[in-house]
């Protein structure tokens, strides 16, 4: 299996759940996709500096067969 990595810089508001914490609205943020390990898709985000970073993993995507 190949794998697929897209960047793209991209304007985005983000916050810390917990304690409500915020970026500056300044920092620019890249998001990064991959595909990994049987189909999982792994998509992080971190502005330029890296001080801040985030990642979400979505489980195996399979088309519904039927």
């Amino acid at each position: 299996m190949s794998l697929n990595t897209i960047e793209h810089n991209i304007p985005i508001n983000i916050s810390c759940i917990s304690t409500n914490a915020r970026p500056p609205p300044e920092v620019t943020w890249t998001l990064r996709g991959e595909e990994v390990r049987d189909n999982n898709l792994l998509f992080t985000m971190h502005d330029e500096s890296n001080t801040f970073t985030t990642s979400i993993f979505i489980m195996s995507y399979r088309p519904k067969v039927g």
